[in-house]
């Protein structure tokens, strides 16, 4: 079965395929028929939170392009907001933050293209002698623009990972809880694009192993024994992801059925094509607050 989500006012859409047809249709149809078919973030704030990340990017790059031009006779790239979105720019970013470090700095070369002055000559007169072609990533130590250099990484990763898990809740409705006719059917430890978000009072089977509660004698498990008003959307790839063998062995000497930690609604199939298109789809609705509602299409 496929579905969409469809966010308010722009009418933009994110395609899927269902991963569990009967429980996704039962989901959306009880949401449908109450007239809470409409998701928002949980959180106001994360679209800002990623222009933030976004914004400290362009910084780190605008900031280390000052002596990248002398150093590597070049620098790094800086866009337009929407364009850092783009994960094979920062895959780019990642890897010439990584390989620029090795390449190799000619002091007494560097100084006369400068004719002895500015950066050209305060890197001359730190390093000895002896030392005339260090690697840049020494270069950065001596100058002690280490730290600021590898910010670059650092805010890559921290915007790539911004659309890892996206928290989202039924529109004006603090908590929506449904008792689950499906119980523990569909579980999986696989990974998906949308997943009900695991806000359950108590904890799942698969994390009382994970704590260590291994005489199993508080009664506080819940393993989606509900349907919540709390979803996950994810940018991030899917993966099949097997049951450890230590699992399994725990929930036999328990003689409990092993259960999956994720109750998973949804992949999107074009993903590999269009992530910079979803990572705007959805950082641009966040902005203006626009929910979105699940819209099955069969």
């Amino acid at each position: 079965m496929k579905f969409q989500i469809a966010f308010d006012q722009t009418g933009d859409t994110i395609p899927f395929v269902s991963l569990n047809d009967q429980i996704l249709e039962f989901y959306v149809d009880y949401l449908t028929v109450q007239n809470l078919n409409s998701f928002e973030l949980s959180s106001p704030q994360t679209a800002f939170t990623i222009l933030e990340k976004i914004r400290a990017l362009n910084n780190s790059i605008k900031q280390n392009n000052s002596w990248m031009k002398i150093l590597l006779d070049q620098t790094i790239e800086s866009v337009t907001e929407l364009e850092y979105l783009d994960q094979d720019r920062l895959n780019r970013y990642h890897a010439d933050w990584v390989n620029s470090q090795h390449i190799l700095y000619d002091i007494n070369a560097k100084r006369q293209q400068y004719q002895c002055a500015g950066l050209a000559e305060k890197i001359h007169d730190l390093f000895p002698d002896d030392i005339r072609i260090p690697e840049i990533g020494t270069v950065l130590k001596y100058l002690g623009c280490s730290d600021a250099y590898d910010k670059i990484n650092l805010d890559v990763h921290s915007l790539e990972s911004a659309f890892n898990i996206l928290k989202y809740r039924v529109k004006n409705h603090p908590w929506v809880e449904l008792k689950n006719p499906f119980l523990h059917q569909g579980l999986s430890h696989n990974t998906a694009n949308l997943r009900l978000a695991f806000s359950h009072l108590g904890r799942t089977l698969y994390d009382k192993f994970l704590n260590q509660d291994n005489a199993l004698i508080y009664q506080d498990e819940n393993t989606y024994n509900e349907l919540l008003g709390f979803v996950e959307l994810s940018l991030w790839r899917p993966e099949s992801i097997d049951m450890s063998p230590e699992y399994i062995k725990w929930c036999e000497s328990h003689q409990r059925v092993p259960l999956g930690r994720n109750l998973n609604f949804g992949s999107i199939p074009d993903l590999d094509k269009h992530l910079t298109d979803y990572r705007i789809v959805i950082y641009r609705n966040g902005l203006k607050n626009n929910s979105f509602s699940i819209q099955l299409t069969k």
